[in-house]
This record gives structure tokens, sequence and C-alpha cells, in this order.
């Protein structure tokens, strides 16, 4: 994870944790959050099965009981707990944020949740079935009062487990056979830019390449169209 600090604002802090990048960050997702994909399937089959909710809360704590020493070794939203609490701990930081994608999402929103700070998690696994599952365990309060996901559409890993309160709904402009398109980091940054504007931050090139083909920006500023800006600056 990196801490990020801004010289024009004092006390304030950012701590980004990154995503999925190796089998062993899939070994963490598959550990920490197998029993509520197990659950989340079972729910679907069971008729009226919203109702069992309660159960499988608990079901879920018990079976990472039975676990609880190989899931302790991939727990990392520990580490940024500890971290966090540092950090709060000290007199200079004031204003913190945790955020992250994928499984740095999922690990934001517990982390946060678990400090009191907000968390942004952006395709992440959500936290609200498993919450009983984790050191220490999380409330519905902590969840809700503290937590943000970005959801878009058909992201296998952004439908894990149940979010909480505070959550967006995204479009996913990737073909239709492509899910795991619909997961990428940048992809979701170009449809919230494209969506909800820039508000006079920098555009991204990638936005327009022929694998996620959004419009142009509008660059009146610019002598030249943003295209061939952005071809003249990667040359």
């Amino acid at each position: 994870y990196l801490f990020i600090t801004f010289p024009d604002r004092p006390g304030f802090g950012v701590i980004s944790v990154k995503g999925t990048g190796h089998g062993w960050d899939l070994l963490a997702d598959a550990q920490l959050w197998s029993a509520a994909v197990f659950f989340q399937i079972l729910r679907f089959l069971l008729p009226f099965g919203e109702i069992w909710n309660s159960i499988f809360n608990n079901l879920i704590a018990a079976i990472s009981e039975v676990e609880s020493s190989s899931i302790s070794e991939v727990s990392y939203y520990k580490q940024i707990t500890e971290f966090i609490s540092f950090l709060k701990s000290s007199t200079e930081y004031t204003d913190l944020v945790v955020t992250g994608h994928s499984l740095g999402g999922g690990t934001a929103i517990i982390a946060g949740a678990q400090s009191g700070i907000p968390a942004i998690g952006v395709s992440g696994p959500n936290a609200k079935l498993s919450r009983l599952s984790f050191d220490p365990p999380l409330t519905l309060e902590d969840i809700d009062k503290n937590t943000f996901n970005i959801i878009p559409q058909r992201d296998p890993v952004a439908m894990i487990d149940d979010p909480g309160l505070n959550y967006q709904n995204i479009r996913c402009t990737a073909p239709m056979n492509n899910l795991l398109a619909c997961h990428g980091s940048t992809r979701s940054v170009c449809e919230i830019m494209y969506s909800c504007g820039n508000y006079n931050r920098p555009a991204i090139c990638e936005c327009i390449d022929d694998e996620h083909r959004y419009p142009s920006p509008l660059a009146p500023s610019l002598s030249e169209d943003f295209a061939t800006a952005c071809a003249n600056a990667v040359a």
C-alpha cells in the first residue's frame, strides 16, 4: 500500500491499497470471501433466501473460525488497520481516507470500517454478509457509516458479498462476452469521468483507445483535438 499526502492540505492523507496482482492475491480473495460466495449461491437457490441472511452471517463467522489459522495468513486488512491506528495516534494526520481496487478495495472497506475512517472501494468485494468473520468484527453501522463501493455492471468481483448502505452502480461498456473487462480500474475511472465530468482534473488518454472507446472529451484550451494531444504526449 501507499500513503499519499498533499502539501496544500496539511493533516490530510490517503492510504491507497493495491489490488490483485498475482496468484497469492487471488488466494487471499478466495480464503477471505469464499464462505460469503457459497452462501450467496445457497441464498439464490433457497426459496425466500433473503430471510436467512442473519443466519448466514453467523455461519460464515463459524466457518472462518474453523479456518482461522490459514485465513489469518492472508488477512492483509490487519496491516492496513494497524497503520491507520498508528496515523490516528499521531497529531499530524487528522483527516484520513483509505481506498483501493479489487482486493485492495475489499481490504480498504474492512480497514475503513474497523478504523472509523472513510473507505472507498472500486470493484471491491463487499463485507456485509461476512462482517462477523473479520478480526475485530464489523457492525452494520461501521459499514454503512464509513464505506462506499463502486460496483460496475457484470463485475464478478464486485458481486461478492452484499454491499453496505452506500454504493454506486456504474455502466460497463465492455463486450458482453468479456466479464473480466468490467473489472478493470481504468474502465471504471473512464465511466465515472464520462458520466460525471472531470471538473478540471486531467482526462485520461486511455479512455479513447481501441479498448475503451469513449468519446474524446471537449478540450477548448487545447490548440489540437484530444486524440492528437494524447498521441503527441506518448510520442
